[in-house]
């Protein structure tokens, strides 16, 4: 995973200090709950590989010998038998904009058709940098931070090397937030506006639920590399 470094506005406030050979990863003090950025596709499923396994390269993800990009993908075996990994587009998307009061979805993630304020979404460079992944309103399943804050790489496939990027972040305008904004990127894209959302099995047979940005995380920085 890499370090974050920059000012304020562009890092989520995690640093990395090599110790007898070994990376180690904290906080800064105040910003254990922020969205954390700067993290290509890689990053992110050696996060969801280690935090499972505690080895970067195997289990949900294959990373030891990567053949081609389209191959970096969810192996549905792995995952079936309880592991974390990057959320896939259509998982994102039911997480933010499903009404299941309804059955029907949403514009956006305030459970409106309408754009949230400011003060219900990071975005519009109001508060000007990435924050706490719980700021504003939550969806219907009770995620927060979909819209607004960073904008959240997933697993899907986007022609033959990229992965979709879903959500706004703190600088875009509000048709970012929209249901209808979608981006894509290469894997190796790194920014201070993306990060990512995770999604895990905890045992075979139960229901996917969705964790935070991976902000909510912070515990996993002591081992990962």
């Amino acid at each position: 995973m890499s370090a974050t470094t920059g000012t304020l506005g562009n890092n989520g406030g995690i640093t990395r200090e090599l110790i007898d050979g070994v990376y180690h990863y904290s906080a800064k003090d105040g910003r254990e709950d922020w969205a954390v950025n700067s993290v290509n596709y890689y990053d992110a499923a050696r996060f969801c590989n280690w935090f499972t396994t505690g080895n970067t390269e195997l289990r949900v993800y294959a990373l030891n010998a990567i053949i081609s990009p389209e191959s970096v993908i969810r192996d549905s075996v792995a995952w079936a038998n309880g592991s974390m990994a990057i959320v896939s587009e259509n998982e994102w998307y039911k997480a933010a904009f499903y009404n299941g009061l309804t059955s029907t979805y949403y514009a956006y993630t305030n459970r409106s058709d309408s754009p949230p304020s400011t003060s219900d979404a990071n975005y519009n460079n109001v508060i000007g940098h990435v924050f706490d992944v719980t700021y504003g309103s939550d969806s219907y399943y009770g995620t927060y931070g979909q819209g607004g804050n960073v904008r959240e790489w997933t697993d899907t496939i986007v022609g033959s090397a990229y992965k979709a990027l879903r959500g706004g972040a703190f600088m875009n305008n509000e048709s970012a937030l929209s249901s209808l904004s979608r981006n894509d990127g290469d894997m190796s894209y790194q920014k201070y506006d993306i990060g990512f959302r995770v999604v895990v099995i905890p045992e075979p047979s139960t229901y996917a639920m969705i964790f935070g940005a991976l902000a909510l995380g912070l515990a996993i920085y002591r081992r990962c590399k």
